[in-house]
């Protein structure tokens, strides 16, 4: 594990980074004192998105809040699956886990929790105790239209990413339009990929954007502008 210095906009504490399986780069920060725990963030976010509970962890828990690949501090490849963020979740925990002598506990959130639990059950390394907070398990029920991953997948094909996003969050996870028209994008690894970021991180584009309801035409701002948004505003009533 390497230490770093304390990037802006950070959560406060040491930094560090692992190498994972395939040679990406993975980033932590680390805060706290007590049992090691390691914080696995969900989509569209990073280890920051742990700040608000940071400061409780910390007091009974050296906090280790990594980033997602392709996410702030970590790189990325162009092979970004499943596979491969478990194999990252695995070389963070290995590598504590290496550094204090102990079984390391793994807290994970929404598809960052898939990933603990894939790492934990795989024994690929040494997890002393599983926290799963919204994991996406699969339970059957059809959550959304069949045709909608086929729409998604064509969109990323097409180089649209935003128009991507845009439909996971309106039709996937039924986030309400406030929430994310206006979230854009914000350059990230290595690898020229790039993370949504969170409409309430940003609240000049949240204010931007109701100011304008209709077809921004290009120049709206804090709008993403994909074809997808733009016939979303053009639908919308004055």
């Amino acid at each position: 594990m390497r230490g770093a210095g304390r990037k802006d906009g950070a959560v406060a504490g040491q930094a560090g980074t692992v190498v994972s399986v395939d040679g990406t780069y993975i980033g932590y920060w680390r805060t706290g004192e007590g049992p090691p725990l390691v914080l696995v963030h969900g989509t569209s976010a990073d280890h920051a998105r742990w700040a608000p509970v940071l400061p409780a962890l910390g007091e009974r828990f050296a906090v280790y809040a990594l980033d997602r690949r392709g996410q702030a501090g970590s790189g990325d490849a162009v092979d970004h699956s499943l596979e491969r963020e478990v194999e990252d979740v695995a070389a963070v925990v290995d590598a504590v886990a290496g550094s204090v002598g102990a079984p390391v506990g793994l807290l994970g959130h929404s598809y960052g929790a898939i990933c603990c639990l894939e790492a934990a059950s795989r024994g690929l390394a040494p997890v002393g105790g599983l926290v799963l907070y919204e994991p996406p398990l699969p339970t059957g029920a059809v959550a959304f239209p069949a045709e909608v991953v086929g729409r998604v997948e064509a969109l990323i094909e097409g180089g649209d990413r935003d128009g991507a996003v845009a439909v996971f969050l309106r039709e996937v996870a039924g986030m309400p339009p406030p929430t994310w028209i206006g979230c854009g994008r914000s350059p990230t690894g290595p690898g020229g990929w790039r993370q949504p970021t969170p409409c309430r991180a940003r609240p000049a584009a949240r204010r931007a954007t109701r100011s304008t309801p209709r077809a921004c035409g290009g120049s709206g701002r804090g709008c993403c502008c994909s074809s997808e948004t733009k016939a979303r505003h053009s639908s919308r009533p004055p």
